[in-house]
């Protein structure tokens, strides 16, 4: 909640995709809406929210269009803007953010982050193997014999950055499919993790 107690407020939804629509249609319903922004032009946004026009990667613009427009919350809903420090941009600025600044949000954006975190606080993770080199994480997986295998790109990928192996062949086409910079990841460094079976 803000820090200043409003009957109303004016709240901005950032980027696309159908988290983004969620968040506007459950937003629309709020006793406690004065108006609802999106900075998305899609039919199916408008129908909840008013259109600002406004490059969300641009902070220091997106700050003067939230001021502008008298915004009181920005609700970020791609972690991309998170990992790339919007919190703390437009907290400088006055203007409160629902999402962790950009030093609490590597915990999503960098998975090889999340699992020394988890490590150096006795926090239970699956089993896993880092590396920067290619040919050691195959290396590696030729000298593993269990199979499902997971590999992840490091980074944010748009949900497509966990690759489930079945063998050997699979496991290493992944891992090409990683340093190839396909993926949204970094491209540079690979998370190799036992499956876990099971509900997430």
């Amino acid at each position: 909640m803000t820090k200043y107690k409003k009957d109303k407020y004016k709240v901005l939804v950032l980027g696309g995709g159908g988290r983004s629509n969620a968040l506007l249609r459950s937003l629309s319903e709020s006793p406690m809406l004065d108006s609802l922004y999106t900075t998305n032009k899609h039919k199916e946004f408008l129908k909840h929210a008013n259109y600002l026009d406004v490059d969300c990667s641009n902070f220091p613009r997106l700050a003067c269009a939230c001021k502008e427009n008298q915004i009181d919350i920005v609700i970020p809903s791609q972690e991309k803007f998170l990992a790339q420090g919007i919190s703390d941009a437009l907290t400088a600025e006055g203007i409160e953010v629902f999402g962790p600044n950009k030093n609490s949000s590597k915990l999503e954006s960098f998975k090889s982050y999340a699992k020394d975190f988890c490590d150096a606080n006795d926090i239970p993770t699956a089993k896993h193997w880092q590396f920067s080199d290619k040919n050691l994480a195959c290396q590696f997986l030729e000298g593993n014999q269990v199979f499902p295998i997971v590999i992840k790109a490091d980074g944010l990928a748009s949900g497509k950055g966990v690759i489930i192996c079945q063998n050997i062949d699979e496991a290493k086409d992944a891992i090409e499919v990683v340093f190839s910079g396909k993926l949204d990841g970094k491209g540079d460094v690979v998370i190799i993790e036992e499956f876990l079976k099971g509900k997430e």
